[in-house]
C-alpha cells in the first residue's frame, strides 16, 4: 500500500512538472511570439489608416469643399487570449511654426499664411519593435525610435520628392481670368492655397483604446479689388515649400505673358520673394484669395 501511494504522488510531481514545464515554455517562447505577431498585425492596421487619412486629405484638397473625414485606428495592440495585456500609443499632430509657414501671400493690403503640418503615430510598450508612422507634405514615412526613419511607399529619395511635387502643385494654383471685351486684359486673379493647421484643442491623443484622426474642411473667399501688386514668399527650408515656389513661378510668369495690364513680373530666389505688378488704370483687377482651411485633429 505504501508503495501505491508513492508511486500516485511521484505521478502527480510529474505531471505538475510537465505543466510547469509547459507554461514555462508557452510564456518564455510561444506567448512572446503572439504577442509579436499580434502587434505586426496591430501596426499593419495602423499603417493602412495613415495611407486612407493621406488619401483623404490629398482628395480634400483637390474637391475644395467644406467636409468631415475620419478614420479610427487602435492605439494599442498585441493582446493574445492567454495574455490580453496590451500596448499603448499616441497620436500627435505637430504645431506649425514660423518655418512650417511654406508661403506668405500680400495683397498690399492683408497678408495671408499658409502652413503645413505632420502627424505622428508612437508606439508605447510596443511587443515586437518601436515602430511608429508620421506624415508630412503628402508622404508617410516609418519611423523607428527617436529619429530613425524612412519612406513607407518609395524606395528613393527620387520618387519621394517626385510625390511632395504633386502635392505641391495642390497646394498652390494662381490663375486669371480674361476680361470678357478685350481677350488680352485680365479682370481678376484667383489664388488657391492650402492652410493646414491642427485643432487646439484635440491635437494629442494617447491610450491603449481606440483613436480617431479627423479632418475639417472649409474654403474662405475674399476678394481684394484694384490691388496694384500681388507679391509671394516661400520660406524654401523644406522640400514642400521649393516645390511651391516652383510652382508659384511657373503661374505668375504665365499670367505675366498672357496679359498687358499684368507687368513688372519680379523674382528673388534667395529670399523666395516672387511679385508681380497689376496696372487698374483702365481694366480694374480683383484679387481673389481662396483659402482651403483644413483643420486636422486627433482624438
Amino acid at each position: 500500500m505504501k508503495d501505491e501511494a508513492v508511486a500516485a504522488v511521484i505521478g502527480m510531481m510529474l505531471i505538475l512538472g510537465i505543466i510547469v514545464t509547459f507554461l514555462s515554455i508557452m510564456n518564455a517562447v510561444y506567448i512572446p511570439s503572439m504577442k509579436a505577431q499580434s502587434e505586426v498585425i496591430h501596426l499593419d492596421s495602423v499603417r493602412h489608416e495613415f495611407l486612407a487619412f493621406s488619401s483623404d486629405i490629398e482628395n480634400t484638397i483637390a474637391e475644395k469643399r467644406a467636409m468631415k473625414k475620419s478614420r479610427i485606428l487602435e492605439l494599442g495592440g498585441g493582446d493574445v487570449l492567454l495574455n490580453p495585456l496590451k500596448s499603448s500609443g499616441t497620436l500627435s499632430i505637430e504645431s506649425p511654426s514660423f518655418e512650417d509657414q511654406y508661403m506668405t501671400i500680400s495683397t498690399g493690403s492683408t497678408e495671408f499664411f499658409g502652413n503645413s503640418i505632420s502627424y505622428t503615430y508612437k508606439p508605447v510598450g510596443n511587443f515586437w519593435i518601436e515602430q511608429g508612422y508620421r506624415w508630412e507634405d503628402g508622404v508617410v514615412n516609418v519611423t523607428a525610435g527617436p529619429s530613425r526613419e524612412t519612406w513607407l511607399e518609395f524606395t528613393n529619395a527620387k520618387a519621394a520628392l517626385e510625390k511632395i511635387n504633386e502635392t505641391a502643385n495642390t497646394f498652390l494654383e494662381i490663375k486669371g481670368e480674361r476680361n470678357s471685351s478685350i481677350p488680352t486684359k485680365c479682370s481678376s486673379i484667383t489664388i488657391s492655397y492650402v492652410n493646414l493647421t491642427p485643432d487646439p484643442d484635440y491635437s494629442f491623443s494617447s491610450g491603449n483604446g481606440e483613436g480617431s484622426l479627423n479632418l475639417n474642411s472649409s474654403v474662405v473667399r475674399e476678394i481684394f479689388p484694384n490691388a496694384d501688386h500681388l507679391i509671394i514668399t516661400v520660406r524654401r527650408g523644406k522640400p514642400l515649400p521649393y516645390a511651391v515656389f516652383f510652382k508659384a513661378q511657373s503661374d505668375l510668369e504665365t499670367l505675366d505673358n498672357e496679359y498687358d495690364n499684368i507687368g513688372g513680373y519680379y523674382e528673388d530666389p534667395v529670399s523666395g520673394t516672387l511679385q508681380i505688378n497689376i496696372d487698374n488704370s483702365l481694366f480694374p483687377v480683383d484679387t481673389v484669395i481662396e483659402r482651403n482651411e483644413i483643420r486636422i485633429s486627433a482624438l
